[in-house]
């Protein structure tokens, strides 16, 4: 969805910058729903933003939309691939709006 919503602004970010902001953002929804301690959050970001550094991420509402897009998704569900630990992942885990918000303010606050 980064990659995607980037691309429509006309201000294109490679994909692994979008995919590094991304893990960012799904390493906090992982902490917040107990798949990932808070240590490995911390490592997760701090090590990303070392390489990468913050961006100014499109607006949260451009963000779900394309989200919804998603050829992953069944019904009107948005589901991720969270990190269980680092260097394991859980596939098509529901994530709600509100988390998507949350993991996008503690992403901005890093």
């Amino acid at each position: 969805a980064i990659e995607a919503a980037f691309l429509a602004e006309r201000r294109p970010i490679t994909h692994g910058e979008a995919v590094a902001h991304g893990i960012m953002v799904e390493s906090f929804i992982s902490n917040q729903k107990g798949m990932l301690d808070e240590a490995a959050l911390e490592d997760i970001c701090d090590f990303l933003n070392v390489i990468f550094g913050q961006i100014e991420l499109p607006k949260a509402e451009i963000l779900i939309q394309i989200m919804y897009q998603d050829k992953k998704n069944r019904g009107n569900k948005i589901l991720m691939a969270l990190i269980a630990k680092i260097g394991q992942v859980k596939w098509d885990v529901e994530v709600s709006e509100k988390e998507i918000n949350q993991s996008l303010a503690h992403y901005h606050s890093l």
